[in-house]
């Protein structure tokens, strides 16, 4: 019976410790076969108890997830890009009532003219107009040439010059303040405008000179009033308003503004305190 019951505890015994082992077993066996990951390079080699597996890009995500997204944007040239253009920098001289064609020096045509715009940069020296510049004053302006696509393709450097000699405006002045010092703007301007006008007449001399010295016109010629009004000029003594006046009429200026009415004298040869059918009068004197 003892023997028996021996039996029974050591078979008991070798049944735990054969349980016992077989769980170890199984866990070391466990242990065994849990992953290594070693990354090198753009491989992952995975190694268990029994096999080597190299597989290629293994990406192990735990939890979340996060995708980054790249755009490419492909950079090309404009369907519309202009090349750039050369600005042509040109230096003109004009007098004051002159026109110069700037279409024509830049050989841009009729037809081709819209596709350009024009600019000065001072209107009242310089102004354009179809392409083609006049002069106004004396002074300087640049014009400034843009194709349709706004670029500057020319600046025009344009000078204005006087449209007249230095003895001429001189005389001139000098007959203005004798015949009309007193009188309003618009009458100064008319006397210089007559005397103009009478160079341009087939009727009368063509010089400023021979105008007023003409025999029997003038009488401040043959009272010496002349004379003084041509030293005061030397002197720098002369009114300043019959200089202007003398200024405008020499550059072109052919109409005066009087009473809020502006007439046009380019026609007129004759003035006086009194002038037979006359067609304007100015203050004292009637002009035809």
């Amino acid at each position: 019976m003892k023997q028996k019951l021996y039996s029974l505890v050591i078979l008991t015994s070798l049944f735990a410790i054969t349980g016992f082992a077989s769980i170890n077993a199984a866990e070391t066996t466990e242990t065994t076969t849990q992953t290594e990951v070693t990354t090198t390079g753009s491989s992952e080699e995975i190694t268990t108890s029994s096999d080597t597996v190299i597989t290629e890009e293994t990406t192990t995500v735990e939890e979340s997830t996060t995708v980054v997204e790249t755009t490419t944007v492909a950079i090309t040239p404009a369907a519309n890009s202009v090349a750039p253009v050369t600005t042509k920098n040109i230096n003109k001289t004009i007098k004051v009532g002159k026109k110069y064609s700037i279409k024509k020096k830049l050989k841009i045509s009729d037809a081709n003219l819209t596709g350009y715009s024009f600019a000065s940069s001072n209107n009242d020296i310089v102004t354009v107009a179809n392409g083609i510049a006049t002069g106004i004053k004396y002074g300087k302006a640049t014009v400034t040439v843009k194709n349709k696509n706004n670029q500057i393709v020319a600046k025009i450097n344009i000078k204005v010059k006087n449209n007249y000699t230095n003895q001429e405006l001189r005389y001139l002045s000098s007959i203005i303040y004798c015949e009309a010092r007193g009188e309003c703007y618009a009458g100064k301007l008319a006397v210089g405008i007559v005397v103009l006008n009478r160079m341009k007449s087939d009727l009368y001399p063509d010089d400023m000179v021979s105008v007023i010295y003409q025999r029997g016109q003038f009488t401040p010629t043959r009272n010496g009033a002349m004379s003084k009004a041509l030293a005061k000029y030397d002197n720098g003594k002369l009114s300043k308003k019959c200089i202007k006046a003398a200024k405008e009429v020499l550059n072109g200026r052919r109409t005066v503004n009087y009473k809020s009415s502006e007439y046009d004298l380019s026609k007129f040869l004759f003035f006086s305190r009194y002038v037979p059918r006359a067609k304007l009068r100015i203050q004292h004197h009637m002009f035809k």
